[in-house]
């Protein structure tokens, strides 16, 4: 079965960074990229046909993927190169030592079958057995329980941050209302 990704990794962490440090960036990088990085991602498009999904959000991509296992009762073989990035994340990651895989994202990961899969991006798929894997040309990682969103290196805090309760929120419920979809229709 398939892993499926919309959004990109760190998308809206990189968008909370951009505002935060504007000035630095500035210095680097010229006005028009400074204003695409700060650009906050719509919320994921409605998917239908999946056997289990998970908001991205705190904790990254890394964290979610270590969620969606839990939730499928699954293993999880991941192809890091196959993670949509955008440039600006990347930079602004770099540039204040970050992983954009680490950093609070604005997309939804889900597990369909059959090659029945709408919007996004195919990072891995399903494998027996609980490993977590993500592969890339520097080796093999095994997946751990979700760290810290590496927001929090910054003074973020995920739970008094109502902007970002309620984005949380609005990707649980395109979740909610899938599954609750999907079951329906079976």
């Amino acid at each position: 079965m398939d892993i499926v990704m919309t959004g990109s990794a760190g998308d809206l962490g990189g968008a909370l960074l951009a505002g935060r440090f504007e000035e630095k960036l500035f210095q680097r990088f010229p006005a028009y990229f400074v204003k695409q990085a700060k650009l906050v991602p719509e919320k994921p498009a409605a998917v239908t046909g999946y056997l289990a999904a998970v908001p991205i959000g705190p904790g990254g991509v890394f964290g979610a993927l270590w969620r969606l296992g839990e939730a499928a009762e699954t293993g999880l073989y991941v192809e890091l190169s196959r993670i949509p990035v955008k440039q600006e994340t990347v930079e602004i990651c770099e540039l204040l030592d970050v992983t954009p895989y680490g950093l609070l994202s604005g997309g939804l990961l889900y597990i369909t079958e059959n090659g029945n899969w709408l919007p996004g991006t195919v990072i891995g798929r399903t494998d027996p057995g609980k490993r977590r894997v993500v592969v890339s040309e520097e080796g093999t990682r095994y997946l751990t329980k979700p760290q810290p969103d590496e927001l929090v290196r910054f003074g973020w805090d995920p739970e008094s941050d109502l902007w970002t309760q309620d984005l949380a929120r609005g990707y649980e419920a395109v979740c909610l209302r899938q599954a609750t979809a999907g079951k329906e229709q079976q």
